[in-house]
């Protein structure tokens, strides 16, 4: 008995260790509702109006996520989203490319950006 209760003590405070030094795993919504409307479809884009949205998007690339429909709804200033990012790699080193480690992959989907534009700082 008190073997057993030494050993649920050590597995208890081993799981107790493992959440607090672990990281928290990113958690999204994969039904888009991040966003700022739409369905996903050519028909009813998802609708991004902002730079945490634009981030999101990161999560719809690969192929389970081929053939969704993204439009930028109008332009977005990064300048804040990149200046105030939890992480600090993202703040020193700017936008990482969404789809960057997938390139060699290929994406299949769509961002129409019809005319807007992300941008940093001041645009002219």
């Amino acid at each position: 008995m008190r073997h057993t209760k030494r050993i649920l003590s050590f597995v208890f405070v081993l799981m107790l260790l493992f959440t607090l030094f672990v990281p928290a795993l990113p958690v999204f919504a994969a039904d888009g509702s991040e966003f700022a409307g739409g369905s996903g479809t050519a028909a009813d884009p998802w609708l991004i109006k902002t730079a945490e949205q634009l981030d999101a998007l990161r999560n719809y690339v690969g192929e389970e996520n081929g053939g969704k429909v993204f439009a930028l709804a109008n332009d977005i200033d990064l300048s804040d989203f990149l200046a105030n990012h939890a992480d600090a790699e993202v703040r020193q080193n700017g936008w990482q490319p969404i789809g960057y480690y997938l390139y060699k992959e290929g994406a299949d989907g769509l961002l129409d950006t019809s005319g807007n534009v992300p941008f940093c700082g001041t645009l002219e």
